[in-house]
C-alpha cells in the first residue's frame, strides 16, 4: 500500500474533490440541516464561521498523504463529502453525508463507489469498512451497493482499536479486494 492522498476523481455526473475553505457557504447549507445531522457523529452547524473553521483545517489536512476526504460537487455546488474516518493498518473506514435535498438519487451510491475503486485498486489498502445507524437505512443501502457485506462488530477496525461503539444501534460492512 502506498499513501497518495485525496485525488480528484469524476464520475458520470460529480467531481470528487480536495475540499477548499471557499466551500464553507455551501458546506454550512447541508451541515446546518437537523435530518442531516442525525445520523452523524457531529452536531448541526450553527455558525458558517465554525463551518469556516472546519473547511480551512480540512484544507490544510491534504499535506498529509493519508488523508483522504473528498467534497462530493454536483452541478458546481458542493452536496456533500466523503471520507476515510479511520485509518488502521491497511484498512480504511468510510464516512459520508449528503445534503438531504439529495438523498435517494444514487449521488452517495456513486461517490462511494469510485473512493471504493481508488483506495482498493490506486492506494492499495486491503479492506474498506463502514457502518451506520440502524435507522439509517440509506446508508445500509449504499453499503449494500457498492459491494459491501455486513460483518459482527467484533470483526471490525473500531473493536480491534478499542473504539466503544454501541454495536446494537449500527450496523457494520466491509468488502476487501
Amino acid at each position: 500500500m502506498k499513501h497518495k492522498g485525496t485525488k480528484t476523481l469524476k464520475t458520470e455526473r460529480l467531481v470528487l474533490r480536495k475540499i477548499k475553505t471557499s466551500d464553507y457557504k455551501d458546506v454550512f447549507r447541508y451541515a446546518s440541516k437537523e435530518e442531516v445531522s442525525k445520523y452523524v457523529t457531529w452536531d448541526k452547524h450553527t455558525d458558517p464561521k465554525i463551518t469556516k473553521k472546519l473547511c480551512r483545517h480540512w484544507k490544510n489536512q491534504y499535506v498529509h498523504k493519508s488523508t483522504y476526504r473528498w467534497a462530493i460537487e454536483y452541478n458546481k455546488r458542493v452536496i456533500g463529502c466523503i471520507d476515510v474516518v479511520v485509518l488502521y493498518e491497511q484498512k480504511a473506514v468510510l464516512g459520508w453525508c449528503i445534503d438531504s435535498e439529495f438523498w435517494n438519487k444514487g449521488i452517495v451510491t456513486e461517490a462511494a463507489a469510485a473512493v471504493r475503486d481508488y483506495l482498493l485498486n490506486d492506494v492499495g489498502f486491503e479492506a474498506i469498512e463502514a457502518a451506520h445507524i440502524k435507522e439509517n437505512v440509506g446508508s445500509g443501502r449504499v453499503m449494500q451497493k457498492i459491494g459491501m457485506k455486513q460483518i459482527p462488530y467484533e470483526e471490525t477496525v473500531y473493536y480491534k482499536t478499542g473504539k466503544n461503539l454501541d454495536a446494537n444501534i449500527l450496523d457494520f460492512y466491509s468488502i476487501s479486494k
